[in-house]
């Protein structure tokens, strides 16, 4: 049988997965697998988990939310490319961006199924500085630390609507930083309250972009840049627009890139795939053209709503 590393995230979104974990593990074990189940008890310890371990597998499976996923995308990003498994990905959190933008079921037994029942998609990944990593975005900003300070219970208990009810509360600490931001085109200078670089379709589930403008493996970020609004009105009409992917509002810059470097003259908090990124002052992302192989089968994809 060949070896299958599962790690496990216990604590993720509402915990529906736990009492269907005998289901997956023997669903592995039928289509010639010997799972190692491994469960985390704490920030980090997922990517040092397969940073130590993925290369003795034939494949990965992540059962977690955004947080868990970036951290096992992490470890793997730690291992030499030819020691990289493929990856499988289960949902199991609040929000699962990823797993929105390519349709993966929320459901474990049907996306164990698109797990072994499709192929591999070679999907880039972000590299922040030398050693940090996201799968999906990267953003500074106005939101942007809702997700981690959101008390894990209320995630739980409210799902995208404890994001909202924590934005609102920081709404009256809008902050605009000023920046210089260059990317492969050109350069900005500008006061901007939201700044995101993506590889996804969405964002928090609140903010989408249209398939032809999110390529998971075209070697491309999209770059989205929000300027200071002059007004509350101003604001109003701002995120009415971005909620209905209308990028083309004077305040917002929307385009691709491969990479982007951001300068300030003040340390400001960045979020990788929803956790906490740390404080910077300058902040250099590049795209690492499909580096990691996802497991997933496009024909059990659901469309996203």
């Amino acid at each position: 049988m060949k070896p299958l590393l599962i790690i496990v995230n216990p604590y993720a979104g509402k915990q529906h997965f736990k009492g269907k974990m005998l289901d997956l593990i023997d669903f592995c074990i039928r289509q010639g697998y010997e799972p190692t189940v491994l469960t985390t008890q704490g920030p980090g310890l997922a990517s040092s988990m397969v940073s130590e371990r993925a290369s003795r597998y034939d494949r990965v499976i992540c059962c977690g939310g955004d947080g868990t996923l970036n951290e096992v995308i992490s470890g793997l990003m730690a291992c030499p490319p030819e020691a990289r498994p493929p990856l499988g990905y289960i949902p199991a959190g609040t929000t699962n961006d990823l797993a929105a933008t390519l349709g993966i079921d929320r459901d474990v037994q049907a996306a164990v199924r698109g797990i072994f029942g499709g192929g591999e998609l070679a999907c880039d990944i972000g590299q922040v500085g030398s050693d940090r990593y996201f799968s999906y975005i990267a953003a500074f900003g106005a939101f942007t630390e809702v997700s981690y300070q959101t008390p894990q219970p209320l995630k739980k208990t409210l799902g995208h609507l404890a994001y909202l009810l924590e934005g609102c509360k920081r709404f009256s600490d809008l902050h605009p930083y000023r920046l210089r931001v260059c990317y492969d085109a050109g350069e900005i200078e500008g006061d901007f309250i939201f700044g995101a670089v993506c590889n996804t379709r969405s964002i928090g589930g609140l903010l989408h972009f249209e398939k032809r403008d999110a390529d998971l493996s075209d070697g491309l970020f999209e770059l989205l840049l929000v300027r200071m609004p002059r007004s509350l009105a101003d604001l109003s009409r701002l995120l009415s627009g971005l909620h209905n992917r209308r990028f083309d509002q004077e305040e917002v810059l929307f385009l691709h890139t491969a990479r982007a470097a951001f300068d300030s003259g003040e340390d400001f908090s960045w979020s990788l795939d929803g956790e906490d990124g740390g404080s910077l002052r300058q902040v250099e992302i590049r795209n690492l053209p499909r580096a990691i192989r996802l497991l997933y089968d496009p024909e059990a994809a659901e469309p996203m709503r």
